[in-house]
């Protein structure tokens, strides 16, 4: 059995888990030893999974996870996302059965046919029907249950819809090795096989292409798939007289994408011989408008400028200069109308990258998060995380390109001899381009190490060399070492320290005790009131805001913020919680609350980036947590030096 599948089980074993095991107990139910138990742990597999936080290691009592039923939820659908297993009914879990009978199945779902197909008692079956009556809760929809004939799932048809869509992107599994078409991933085309035959399939890619053709242009490929999915979808639905029962919009009957979806009509009724109503229309149309194509420009000149000044204020806050990056501004131009058109118009859109995101790349993160204000107002949307994670990936891109990165000067310190010397520098100037090592520092050259001569110095040695342009790194050269150069050369930056009087003037620290996420919100924002650093409508924009998408970032650290306009002094409040509240399904210790107006930019940036960096490592975000007062804090912010690359 190969690790992956390994880590995947012992997660699973400390999931359902009450009490805590020790090793050699996971040991021997893994039939792994101890000493694998504890590398498992410590594993990019489980890490990805697991946030630190939440795994509990007790001398003398052993291992335990301490995590929230929609955190147990999020991170098994993780698991069943990565799994090799086929998709078929024998192999969907009694969980993810009964939600799919209940989509495909038109009339009630009879309870002896789920006992007979699941070999459960009817007790067994009713606790499972609770936990999909709780699941379907988050998406408006319910269960009714009659007497003798069973139960049925009602709701909205477009709820339904969405429900449907996250059910098979997150909770079905499959076979690595199954055959594909060149632009259909395997979960995709694994899912089709599940619902359709393959005249059918074959069918449903012919009407996804008819779709492009009359565009005249290519659908992004993850788009594509998704398409594929929402196609398949509204057959199954149709052949079992689910109807949509959207209201009539103007604005999608005038798009150019309401004349692809008859189109569409009239090829799915010849190809799938199903009755595809008018009011069926629209909700399609809203699908293809939702599609990233190759070419689909913003061409309202009001629009292309508030998305130059985003790159600018983004570059500020990260303090690289994006302005003349011509291909991250057509990237961002092509990919903000769909985007956009999903927002407005309710259609979901995962990420399979979000975390990743939020974890490698905090910093990026968190600088769209809070520059995004301007769009968001132009167009009376709220970007939700996921999108605010695609909109990342394009900013990761450009500071990645080479005419982005200046060279770095860089010292190399190793005292393991010439082979590891000349292996090291070979390894580390292969994968970055940008690094220029100039000068290599021996045992009896230590000495001679002057800093301020060098952007970067990499430590090999246990010496210790106090100064945050060094990077530790093993003479194996792991992955671990090459993140954490990658990291310094995205991030590092140089400035010129900021006056205490400025941070005593701009940043707030605060310990308290809350035990609601909306209690917590509530107080903040009455303070800020209080204090004449917001208007009375600035906390109505920050549960909107809450209410659009997650605020949780990484590392138990979430971050609010409300509407620039309603700002009227700009702040940074850092709140430490005296015990971990819940928040979005994750443990939180610490609060960002982010309160800005763009009023001198430039020097809040740099306080903000300083903040931000503390937060993308876990070594500083532990030390904040850890701070008991304010001057902890300055002292933190002092040590987040910042080096211009």
């Amino acid at each position: 059995m190969n690790k992956t599948k390994k880590v995947f089980d012992l997660i699973q074993l400390l999931i359902h888990q009450h009490d805590y095991q020790t090793a050699n107990e996971l040991a021997k139910s893994l039939e792994v030893s101890p000493r694998t138990i504890h590398n498992y742990l410590r594993s990019p597999e489980f890490t990805a999974l697991v946030q630190p936080n939440e795994l509990e290691k007790t001398p003398n009592s052993g291992i335990k996870l301490h995590l929230t039923s929609q955190r147990k939820i999020h991170i098994l659908s993780k698991i069943k996302h990565s799994a090799l297993i086929p998709v078929n009914e024998h192999n969907f879990d009694d969980f993810t059965f009964i939600l799919i009978q209940l989509f495909t199945e038109k009339n009630y779902l009879a309870y002896q046919m789920l006992e007979k197909k699941l070999y459960k008692s009817s007790s067994s079956i009713q606790i499972i029907l609770q936990e999909v009556e709780s699941f379907i809760s988050k998406f408006s929809c319910e269960l009714i249950y009659l007497r003798n004939k069973g139960v049925k799932l009602v709701g909205s048809e477009t709820d339904i819809r969405s429900l449907f869509l996250f059910v098979l992107t997150n909770y079905l599994s499959f076979h690595d090795d199954s055959r594909q078409f060149d632009r259909i991933s395997k979960r995709t085309e694994a899912i089709l096989d599940t619902f359709f035959t393959p005249k059918e399939k074959e069918d449903l890619v012919h009407l996804a292409d008819v779709c492009e053709t009359a565009m005249k242009t290519s659908i992004c490929e993850n788009d594509y798939n998704l398409l594929l999915l929402y196609l398949m979808i509204i057959i199954i639905r149709l052949r079992n007289h689910f109807y949509s029962t959207e209201v009539s919009n103007k604005t999608v009957e005038k798009s150019v994408e309401f004349q692809y979806a008859i189109l569409l009509k009239f090829h799915m009724e010849q190809l799938f011989q199903i009755s595809f109503p008018d009011s069926e229309l629209s909700y399609l149309s809203r699908i293809l408008m939702s599609t990233r194509k190759q070419t689909n420009m913003m061409t309202e000149s009001h629009e292309s400028k508030v998305i130059d000044q985003f790159i600018e204020l983004v570059g500020m806050r990260l303090n690289i200069d994006l302005s003349q990056d011509k291909e991250l501004s057509r990237n961002l131009n092509t990919h903000l109308r769909p985007a956009i058109n999903r927002m407005k118009q309710g259609i979901p859109f995962s990420n399979p990258l979000l975390d990743y995101i939020k974890n490698d790349y905090t910093e990026v993160y968190l600088s769209v998060l809070t520059t995004i204000d301007d769009l968001e107002r132009m167009e009376n949307i709220y970007f939700d995380a996921n999108e605010i994670g695609y909109i990342c990936l394009h900013i990761i891109a450009a500071i990645s390109r080479p005419e982005n990165i200046s060279a770095i000067k860089t010292a190399l310190i190793c005292k393991e001899g010439l082979s590891i010397e000349q292996f090291l520098v070979h390894i580390i100037s292969s994968y970055f381009k940008e690094i220029e090592i100039t000068e290599v520092y021996r045992s009896n050259t230590m000495d001679e190490l002057d800093l301020a001569e060098f952007d970067l110095v990499i430590n090999s040695t246990k010496a210790l060399v106090e100064s945050s342009k060094v990077v530790e790194i093993s003479t194996s050269f792991t992955q671990k070492d090459f993140s954490a150069i990658k990291h310094f050369i995205n991030f590092h930056v140089l400035e010129k320290e900021l006056k205490k009087s400025y941070l005593q003037d701009h940043l707030l620290y605060f310990i308290m005790n809350y035990t609601t996420q909306e209690e917590f919100i509530n107080s903040c924002c009455q303070y800020l009131l209080q204090h004449k650093y917001v208007t009375s409508h600035f906390p109505s924009t920050v549960f909107d805001r809450q209410k659009k998408s997650t605020t949780y970032v990484a590392r138990g650290i979430a971050v609010l913020h409300g509407s620039k306009e309603e700002v009227l002094h700009s702040s940074v409040l850092i709140i430490n919680l005296e015990k971990e509240i819940e928040w979005d399904g994750y443990q939180v210790r610490t609060v960002i609350f982010i309160v800005s107006n763009d009023e001198n930019p430039t020097i809040f940036s740099q306080l903000l980036r300083q903040v931000m960096r503390i937060a993308s490592s876990d070594s500083l975000t532990e030390k904040l947590h850890a701070c008991a007062g304010l001057d902890d804090v300055f002292m933190l912010l002092e040590n987040v030096e910042t080096k211009i690359r």
